[in-house]
């Protein structure tokens, strides 16, 4: 039991470590007010995306693990009209909570090609948080370790995908965000 529990608390931390990592590359690529900006928005546009990953995953986990038919259909029916909901209301209401939520700060990078890999950012997001609850109750503890192992080089190469990148192209708030959507892609792909 303990056993399994180190397994999946690496995964974790190295999950935190994946997302959390944009916090110390921005500065290093870029500079703290553009890390200002993409978090402020990315907490508008990514926050509730996962927030909805996170509930379906906890509601399912427990079915997964002890191998209980889930109706899948529902699921996805589900998902996919609170995701839809949540893209519409953030694509058009997106700039206004964002710029009433902190008195326009903001404003100026409120873009449409800004906040639109924001949201696809935060639908995959939420697809990986469902996926990870998934390899948890089903996966093999040899395929846990394994996952850990990738999880961790994937973690080495999205460190180092940026800095290689910034020695060719000067980073935008823009690039920065689809730079991270790239990365997300392969690590859904990847999980």
């Amino acid at each position: 039991m303990i056993k399994d529990g180190m397994i999946l608390w690496m995964i974790n931390v190295l999950g935190l470590v994946f997302a959390g990592m944009d916090r110390f590359i921005i500065p290093a690529i870029a500079d703290k007010a553009t890390l200002g900006t993409y978090y402020a928005m990315s907490f508008i546009f990514i926050t509730g995306f996962t927030v909805i990953g996170s509930a379906v995953g906890y509601v399912l986990f427990p079915y997964l693990t002890q191998g209980k038919v889930i109706a899948w259909k529902k699921v996805i029916f589900f998902l996919i009209t609170v995701t839809t909901a949540l893209l519409i209301l953030l694509l058009l209401g997106g700039k206004y909570f964002t710029s009433l939520a902190f008195n326009g700060k903001y404003d100026f990078a409120l873009q449409f090609n800004i906040i639109v890999p924001l949201c696809f950012l935060g639908i995959l997001q939420c697809a990986h948080t469902i996926i990870h609850f998934y390899i948890y109750a089903k996966s093999s503890n040899k395929a846990l370790i394994n996952y850990t192992f990738y999880l961790f080089l994937y973690c080495i190469g999205y460190y180092l995908s940026f800095f290689l990148l910034a020695r060719i192209i000067e980073y935008s708030i823009s690039s920065i965000i689809l730079h991270i959507l790239i990365l997300w892609c392969l690590k859904v792909i990847i999980s």
